[in-house]
Order: structure tokens, then C-alpha cells, then sequence
């Protein structure tokens, strides 16, 4: 065989083995806030919960296009059920927010922020806003699969201020 051939076949493969992956991602993550600080508000003091007083679920979906290798633009829905710890009335469904945000990947890695615009909150139907920040390392499982662990910080500034630190589990799929 000659070695323009050979050479041919080998640009070829590493062409086919090198495809640049699919611009679009779905994604399903599960956390649990590790650690919540809600700030004083009238006539309350403020408050630190950890799990063993307060246990919150997070379930997020969304979706994201890459804009560039490195960036991703994202739009996630957020439902946080607080399943222990809240007084006696409360509803369990604390928390439904919309998540538009900016994630830079490098490599593995990837870290991200954007506004958390939320019309439920602290278990009631009234408007919070905040920011929303996520940084964590996935890893490709074939096919297009890939899962990540991550830790969410999110800052909620309108109603009260609160901070919560999440560590999360995500699925995800590029399309």
C-alpha cells in the first residue's frame, strides 16, 4: 500500500475519532443542601440549618447549547422540597426557580453562574431573586452520557437574604 494511502486512512480515522461533540445538553441533577443560612428578617433571627435540623431535596432539569467549546449558555427549572425540620403548616414544596445561566467548561471542569429569578419561595407564592453559582468536574460515561458531581451555591437576595451550599449529582445527555 503506499504511504499516501496509509496516510489518508489515518487522517481519515483520527478525523471520525475526533468528531466534535453534539452542541446541545439535557441534564437532571439531585442535591441536597449541605448548609443554609437565612438571614434575620422582622421578627426573626437569623438561622443556620444543616440536614440533621432541616433536610431540603433539590431536583433540577434543564438544558444548554454550547455557544463555544468552552462555553455553555443553560436553562434550568428548580424545585426544592424541604422534607424535615419546618414548622407545623408549612407546604414542603419550598422553592421553584428559573435558572438562566453561563458555564465555562475547561476539560472536566466546569464552573458557572447566572440569576435564580424564583416565584416561589419559603414555601409561599411570592417573588425572590438571587444569584446562582455551580462548580464541579463530570465525567463522559459513552454514548453521549455523562455524569457530574457539583457544588451549588445559591444566594437569595429579595425576600431574605440566604445563602445555601448544595453538593448534586447530574445525569446528563449531549444531543
Amino acid at each position: 500500500m503506499s504511504r499516501r494511502i496509509v496516510f489518508a486512512l489515518l487522517v481519515a480515522g483520527a478525523a471520525v475519532a475526533e468528531a466534535p461533540p453534539k452542541p446541545w445538553l439535557i441534564h437532571a441533577n439531585l442535591g441536597v443542601n449541605a448548609y443554609t443560612y437565612l438571614g434575620a428578617k422582622d421578627p426573626d433571627t437569623s438561622h443556620h440549618f444543616t440536614p440533621d435540623e432541616r433536610l431540603v431535596l433539590l431536583q433540577q432539569i434543564g438544558a444548554g447549547y454550547f455557544v463555544h467549546p468552552n462555553l455553555r449558555l443553560q436553562l434550568m427549572l428548580q424545585l426544592a422540597e424541604t422534607l424535615s425540620g419546618l414548622p407545623a403548616g408549612k407546604s414542603t414544596m419550598t422553592l421553584f426557580g428559573v435558572i438562566p445561566w453561563a458555564v465555562l467548561t475547561d476539560g472536566r471542569f466546569f464552573t458557572g453562574a447566572g440569576p435564580l429569578i424564583a416565584p416561589r419561595s419559603y414555601g409561599q407564592d411570592e417573588l425572590d431573586a438571587g444569584v446562582f453559582t455551580a462548580h464541579g468536574v463530570g465525567f463522559p460515561l459513552g454514548g453521549g452520557w455523562g455524569l457530574a458531581g457539583a457544588v451549588q451555591v445559591p444566594v437569595m437576595l429579595k425576600r431574605r437574604l440566604s445563602v445555601q451550599v448544595s453538593p448534586a449529582v447530574v445525569l446528563l445527555r449531549r444531543l
